[in-house]
């Protein structure tokens, strides 16, 4: 198993936690806000306070493959289940979609307040948005707001998109 961390110097690191060893670190462009492990373990995508968003090629010793610039605080990231797209969440109130192989901006979907979490479902079609104290679910092919859930700023979506966690402040 493996364990990815992230601090304010702009280090991120992934740790066995068999032995607690380092694997693998990468120095990110400002403090690391958020971190996405691929699910086979092949790539890592971090979000800075500056701005910055790094796609890390882990199976040549963290090389990096793209970065690209939110221009503001990047609160959360998420890379797709196949690797093809990652979400960005930011101080401008945006729910951003990438390619991952070019970098392109596919989608820019407005939230309405900060967004500090974003997922995406197993077949890149949904996108969850935690956003303030609500749950914004976009479509993500026409980056249409298909739903606003008030209540829950804290999200998590199964794969299939069929459940949503959200948690608000009050818990």
């Amino acid at each position: 198993t493996i364990l990815v961390t992230g601090d304010v110097n702009g280090n991120a690191k992934l740790w066995s936690t068999a032995d607690g060893d380092g694997m693998i670190a990468v120095k990110c462009n400002g403090a690391v806000r958020s971190l996405s492990l691929a699910s086979d373990n092949s790539m890592l995508v971090s979000g800075s306070a500056n701005g910055a968003v790094t796609v890390w090629d882990l199976k040549s010793d963290g090389a990096q493959l793209l970065q690209v610039a939110c221009g503001g605080m990047v609160y959360a990231v998420c890379l797709s289940e196949d690797n093809t797209l990652f979400a960005t969440g930011d101080q401008h109130k945006c729910a951003n979609i990438w390619n991952v192989e070019s970098g392109a901006l596919m989608q820019q979907c407005q939230c309405g307040e900060v967004v500090k979490h974003v997922d995406l479902n197993s077949d890149n079609s949904v996108l969850c948005a935690g956003a303030g104290s609500s749950a914004c679910i976009f479509d993500v092919a026409s980056g249409e707001l298909v739903q606003k859930i008030e209540g829950g700023g804290r999200t998590k979506m199964t794969t299939d998109a069929q459940m949503l966690i959200a948690v608000d402040s009050a818990g």
